[in-house]
């Protein structure tokens, strides 16, 4: 019986591949449980012997500082040493309760995986990890096979043992889903947060503050997002012009004023699908209305304009407590507040300012 079950756990380690050439296999823990990886050091590949046609998955962790950092790199499958397969891309977070025994010590990420089908003829897969990249550690399955997880270490249970309830289920790396992959390039989900900003008006003489409230959403898989925001920012005008007249002389007229702007917007920003690590490329456009509320002397006016908005800029990705973002910005609302040219006709003032903002999302 023993000789049994010792035949039926070497044909279910068949399962996990082992590389032509490579050290000791690598333990990785998680909670209760433990696997054998493979560590690839940047710039550095293993090679495993695949004789097709075979069904792999391939298993990527990512060696960690710490649990509050997030998985940042990709691995290139290639076959036979020539054909580029595929690249892994690898962006799990930390593993909590997780620990790496070697000695370079750490926390894995959470393991992203690839599905690789090797056709009739070939005969070698390489996982290659750029010179740029930090440390991966892969395991390579064959589909075909049992995987070693299943297989339960063979016990010797009295009957006092049977009798007794266990505390708790036994559980197995086989028993636990599949982590999804974690895919937060683009809008990374529906988010709201604030945003500060500083600038300079279209006409005034100080620098604009900038505060507002944000959100968006999702509308077109994770590229396009609809969102708006509602927030403050003041125009001031202080400035003394010397006018001559040829029959009063030189006289100094001041011009000073401040106008309180509310503006409400409404937008669609899209996240550019670019694999730049933690940065998120965005563009986005708007169109809102913005309340001014100017205040000259003894003089005070409330009026409505509108105009556009254009965003230009990039996020960075904080993992779990959302992203950090900078993007330049510009609208282009005009009022009226009953001044006129010479010629009679009524003045439209610009409230428009150009800016840089500086924003947090919390993404949900």
């Amino acid at each position: 019986m023993n000789l049994f079950l010792l035949m039926l756990i070497s044909v279910a380690s068949a399962a996990e591949l082992t590389p032509i050439e490579a050290p000791a296999a690598t333990v990785i823990r998680t909670g209760k449980e433990a696997g054998n990886y493979h560590l690839i050091r940047a710039g550095h590949q293993l090679d495993f012997d695949t004789l097709g046609p075979i069904n792999l998955t391939v298993e990527v962790r990512q060696r960690l500082a710490s649990t509050q950092q997030r998985a940042e790199g990709e691995i290139k499958a290639v076959g036979d040493g020539v054909h580029a397969i595929m690249t892994i891309t690898v962006r799990g977070s930390a593993e909590k309760q997780g620990s790496i025994d070697d000695a370079y010590g750490g926390v894995p990420s959470k393991i992203d995986s690839a599905k690789i089908k090797v056709p009739d003829g070939g005969k070698m897969l390489s996982l290659v990890v750029p010179a740029s990249g930090g440390d991966f550690l892969v395991r390579v399955m064959d589909e075909g096979g049992l995987d070693p997880a299943v297989i339960a270490p063979v016990t010797t249970v009295t009957e006092a043992e049977e009798a007794e309830e266990p505390d708790e289920e036994p559980t197995t790396v086989a028993d636990r889903p599949r982590p999804k992959k974690n895919d937060r390039l683009g809008s990374g989900g529906p988010a709201a947060g604030m945003a500060f900003g500083l600038g300079i008006p279209a006409r005034g003489t100080k620098a604009v503050g900038y505060i507002a409230a944000e959100g968006r959403y999702p509308i077109y898989k994770n590229f396009l997002s609809a969102g708006g925001a509602i927030g403050w920012y003041r125009i001031g005008v202080n400035s003394h012009v010397a006018v001559s007249d040829p029959y009063a002389g030189t006289n100094e007229v001041n011009a000073v004023w401040t106008t309180n702007v509310v503006p409400i917007v409404g937008r669609i920003i899209g996240h550019l699908p670019l694999d730049l690590g933690p940065v998120v490329p965005m563009a986005g456009a708007g169109l809102g209305f913005f309340i001014a509320k100017r205040k000259d002397g003894a003089f005070k006016s409330t009026r409505l304009g509108f105009g556009p908005e254009l965003l230009l800029g990039s996020e960075f990705e904080l993992g779990k407590p959302g992203r950090v973002g900078a993007h330049f910005s510009w609208n282009g609302a005009r009022v009226r507040y009953g001044n006129r040219h010479p010629d009679g006709e009524e003045v439209r003032e610009t409230i428009a300012t150009t800016r840089l903002n500086i924003r947090y999302l919390y993404l949900f």
